[in-house]
């Protein structure tokens, strides 16, 4: 759904904060590395909040980069995580402790774990959204945290290619929204921060934040903060012509519909797989209860590696008839007992006699 802003247009009250961001975008474009190149074998992980954990279940900015190279077998994996920062404050939830047990720094050991596990040879970082409501005396240690989340992920894959996205501008959507103008000060100020860190880093920056400002038509977010699945669609617009310079097939084609459909179900396999449910009953410490469970979760991995073939198979956008795959909903070895129905009176009438049995002893009291 989609929430017009009472004028139409985005809100422009923080020009100002976007001009003074201008000379280091500047000085970035003039050092900026390589050209982005995906080649056959890489691995494509994608670190964040929610602007990144949100994006795997649009696709578009992974089609983008999934049609530029039809050639080339590349996988993809969603490690956003919404709320996070760089010091992955978010990712308690996948420890395997007893809540409250964890040490002071378990979300950022569980981040550089699954930096580990993944091993990325390009990485795509969207960090700022979370922080920025730390304020300007924040910038200091989301700097710092930045740093060293790209200190891990050099040392995991010291050649590996880096791309660093700002925090999305907070969009006016008009009443009874609140009004977006302090918090965009804010947000300019990170998405400066991150440029000095891509600056100082050898990693590429694409100035999101700027881009998104430019936009003019329908809005982008449900709430002012958060894509809407054709707010990721314009959003990996501008990542494809800041990285290549020119747009893909897939803007206009007519059978991209059921390649972003299958990088969607992609995506959700790999959630169950890397986030599943319970994980403290399964894996942690009270895995005596359910950790006969675990082997299901594993069979995850054949899920997706059929869906990235079937990815394979769409990606070059020829049409090709490539059959869904069928999914079984429900347990795999559970047998569905159909039951019958209560008619409507009698459900009524047997709840009716429970609340009369309530009240009166509710009255009795």
């Amino acid at each position: 759904f989609f929430f017009q802003a009472e004028d139409g247009i985005r809100d422009s009250s923080v020009t100002g904060v976007q001009t003074c961001a201008l000379p280091i975008l500047a000085s970035l474009r003039a050092a900026e590395p390589a050209a982005l190149e995906l080649r056959t074998g890489d691995r494509v992980v994608l670190i964040g909040d929610a602007l990144i954990e949100r994006e795997q279940q649009a696709g578009w900015i992974e089609l983008m980069l999934t049609t530029r190279f039809p050639d080339r077998d590349i996988t993809f994996r969603n490690l956003g995580w919404g709320g996070d920062t760089p010091a992955g404050d978010s990712r308690f939830g996948l420890s395997l402790l007893q809540a409250g047990r964890e040490p002071a720094d378990e979300g950022w050991n569980q981040l550089v774990k699954q930096i580990e596990e993944a091993k990325p040879t390009v990485v795509f970082i969207g960090y700022g959204m979370a922080s920025s409501f730390a304020g300007e005396s924040g910038l200091g240690q989301f700097k710092a945290d930045y740093g060293k989340l790209l200190g891990v992920i050099r040392r995991v894959s010291p050649d590996a290619r880096v791309v660093l996205l700002p925090p999305i501008p907070h969009e006016n959507l008009g009443a009874p929204w609140p009004n977006p103008e302090m918090h965009n000060a804010q947000l300019a100020l990170y998405g400066r921060a991150v440029a000095e860190v891509a600056a100082g880093n050898g990693a590429r920056f694409v100035p999101l934040f700027d881009q998104l400002r430019k936009h003019s038509g329908a809005p982008l977010t449900s709430n002012g903060i958060h894509l809407t699945p054709e707010g990721y669609r314009v959003a990996a617009e501008v990542l494809e012509d800041q990285l290549f310079g020119s747009p893909g097939p897939w803007r206009r084609h007519p059978h991209v519909e059921s390649l972003r459909r299958s990088i969607v179900q992609k995506n959700e396999w790999f959630f169950h797989r890397s986030r599943p449910a319970n994980m403290a009953y399964i894996f942690g410490f009270r895995k005596k209860e359910q950790g006969r469970n675990a082997t299901e979760v594993l069979q995850f991995e054949t899920l997706i590696a059929n869906e990235e073939k079937r990815i394979a198979q769409l990606r070059a956008l020829g049409g090709a008839n490539v059959p869904e795959i069928p999914r079984h909903l429900g347990n795999v070895g559970a047998k569905f007992t159909p039951q019958p129905h209560p008619r409507s009176e009698e459900h009524t009438s047997e709840l009716q006699s429970h609340l009369n049995l309530v009240c009166r002893l509710l009255l009795e009291k």
